[in-house]
């Protein structure tokens, strides 16, 4: 049985544009990095076996593999002929599967030292041919993409869902930290929580994922999750370093304000996603429309500008805004907002504007957040 885990990939590139175009994949200092659309992602490339992480639970049988065929070594990227890849093309177990990081490169053969012969987005589905091979401290199986074929690791597939999801929880936290209260979940939780997550097969995506999915069919894993913290508090240093030590991409909800420098928010679109929250943290219920314009519009430009690209996405502070705001935030040019304090988010029913969030509180139990993430708060 071949195990296609939700990849446990640090995450690197920064977000691209809406539609998700697919740029340059390279190499850099041992790490193979993908950068695709929106919500790029990396697959680190350990220095030995001991550093692969453990499987987690999702399967896709590969029912021609023998026990003594599954998982086969190669010594070399040279050793795996053409005609062995031919092999695996042809052989008869076919399955499919979804790209869950967010780009992933595609090679000639199984290891990074192999010609890269593609790269593929987040959500792409491939056709999975054949036994898988073990190189590298990494098992790899020969994909066929949309336009291309090539081997890639195993560890950034999941299964395509029987049926796809319906809902997706959109979690929201403000601080991490020892002193936990409403707003500060401690850093022993957030790890716990992630790790149950993991376990469970979820599966992080980024608002530019969602808007893909909502407006342009990008299929999604069975469980999708988005991961968001707001305000740029020091604390969100911490924060994205769990998210990426736990193999999540992390949503980043930020002011002028904030007291987080450039070089931190850039490294943080590297690693998730950037997302607008006014320039002061306002209070948009109560501001004019001019007020509403500078605080919205304002933001957009000062993020844009440290990280050299579009921000799409936006969240209303205290969740508030009047009759005026939505036509505020699109005129901005945002193409999806989110709230606060409720429910996970329909897939089926659903307002672009007003996208539901999940407030984590500190001092849940995990069965506290089981219960949250599926009622919402």
């Amino acid at each position: 049985m071949l195990t296609l885990a939700r990849a446990s990939a640090r995450l690197s590139c920064p977000p691209g544009n809406a539609v998700g175009r697919l740029m340059i994949v390279a190499i850099v200092a041992g790490v193979l990095t993908a950068c695709g659309g929106m919500g790029e992602a990396q697959v680190p490339v350990p220095a030995a076996p001991t550093q692969v992480a453990p499987p987690a639970a999702s399967h896709i049988a590969s029912p021609t593999a023998s026990p003594s065929a599954v998982a086969a070594t190669v010594a070399d990227c040279k050793s795996w002929t053409g005609a062995a890849a031919a092999t695996n093309a042809s052989s008869a177990a076919v399955q499919h599967a979804l790209v869950v990081v967010g780009a992933l490169n595609l090679r000639a053969g199984p290891g990074t030292d192999c010609d890269r012969v593609d790269s593929l987005g987040f959500g792409a589905r491939v056709a999975v041919h054949g036994p898988p091979v073990k190189r590298g401290g990494y098992t790899w199986q020969y994909l066929r993409g949309p336009d291309r074929a090539g081997f890639a690791i195993v560890d950034a597939l999941q299964p395509v869902p029987d049926e796809p999801p319906t809902t997706v929880p959109i979690l929201m936290y403000h601080h991490i930290g020892d002193e936990v209260d409403r707003y500060t979940v401690s850093a022993g939780e957030l790890t716990q929580q992630l790790r149950w997550l993991k376990k469970r097969g979820y599966v992080s995506i980024t608002p530019t994922d969602l808007h893909r999915a909502l407006f342009f069919g990008l299929p999604l894993p069975a469980k999708p999750i988005m991961l968001t913290i707001d305000d740029g508090n020091p604390s969100t240093i911490e924060f994205a370093r769990i998210v990426e030590q736990e193999g999540f991409r992390g949503v980043y909800f930020l002011n002028d304000i904030s007291r987080l420098s450039p070089d931190q928010i850039a490294e943080f679109a590297a690693q998730g996603e950037i997302c607008g929250h006014t320039a002061t943290h306002a209070d948009l219920s109560v501001l004019s429309t001019e007020g509403q314009h500078q605080e919205i519009a304002g933001n957009k430009l000062w993020l844009e500008s440290i990280i050299g690209r579009q921000v799409v996405c936006f969240a209303y502070p205290f969740g508030a805004y009047n009759e005026e705001t939505d036509d505020i935030v699109a005129k901005a040019g945002y193409l999806i907002a989110f709230d606060a304090w409720h429910t996970p988010a329909s897939l089926i029913d659903f307002d672009r504007w007003h996208l539901p969030r999940i407030e984590v509180n500190g001092g849940l139990t995990i069965d506290d957040f089981r219960f949250v993430l599926a009622n919402g708060s």
